[in-house]
Parts: C-alpha cells; structure tokens; sequence
C-alpha cells in the first residue's frame, strides 16, 4: 500500500495558497466574526485537489498559517499575526480558523503588506 506523502517545500506552498485563499475572503467580506469556515470539498479545491494537504498535512499546513503576520507596508516593524488559531473538526470534516481582528481591518484596507516568519 502506497501513502500519497508531502515533503516540506509542498507544505509550504499548500500554506501560501490557504492564506491566498483567507485574504481573498477577507476582501470579500466572507468572514463571520473574525472567523472562517471550510468544509472539506473546499479544502480540496484549495489544495488542488491534493488528499493529504486535505486531510494527513492539514494540521501541519494550517499552523504554518500562523506564521503570516500582516504589516502596513514593507519596512513596518509592527507585525500582526494573521491566523490566531484553528480547529480541526474530522468528524466534521471542517477546518475553523480564528483571525486576528487588527490584521483583518489592515487587508480589507488594501493597504498591507503581508510577512511570512519561520
């Protein structure tokens, strides 16, 4: 039996297209206090269709999430942690994440810059 496995470049890279996809809906407004939702179809789509970012790395991938911090611009010393924290629902199928509520006012006014800290 093989195990569809993912190295850790590919985590990275499923990170950066979750958090692509969080700035998205913070820019249409398709958060719910300073929340966001996604059922696992969405995680799919997210993750071009790609079973272990959905499901075996999912966990690994969205606490690199939380090592994005949003700034005003480049050279801003003061660093806001985008994703706060998160849920895994499996008998769900659901992933909650908790936003910072500063970070969410910087992306919705266009005017940010965003920083990934390893």
């Amino acid at each position: 039996m093989s195990l569809q496995t993912i190295d850790k470049p590919n985590l990275y890279f499923s990170a950066q297209l979750f958090i692509n996809n969080i700035l998205a809906k913070i820019g249409d407004n398709s958060i719910d206090n300073q929340q966001i939702h996604y059922h696992l179809f969405e995680l799919k789509q997210i993750f071009k269709d790609n079973i272990a970012s959905t499901t075996t790395h999912l966990e690994a991938i969205t606490e690199l999430t939380q090592n994005y911090y949003v700034c005003k611009n480049k050279d801003d010393i003061k660093l806001v942690q985008l994703v706060t924290s998160f849920i895994i629902n499996a008998a769900n199928n659901t992933a909650t994440l908790q936003l910072n509520p500063e970070a969410v006012l910087l992306v919705k006014s266009k005017d940010f810059h965003i920083k990934a800290i390893d």
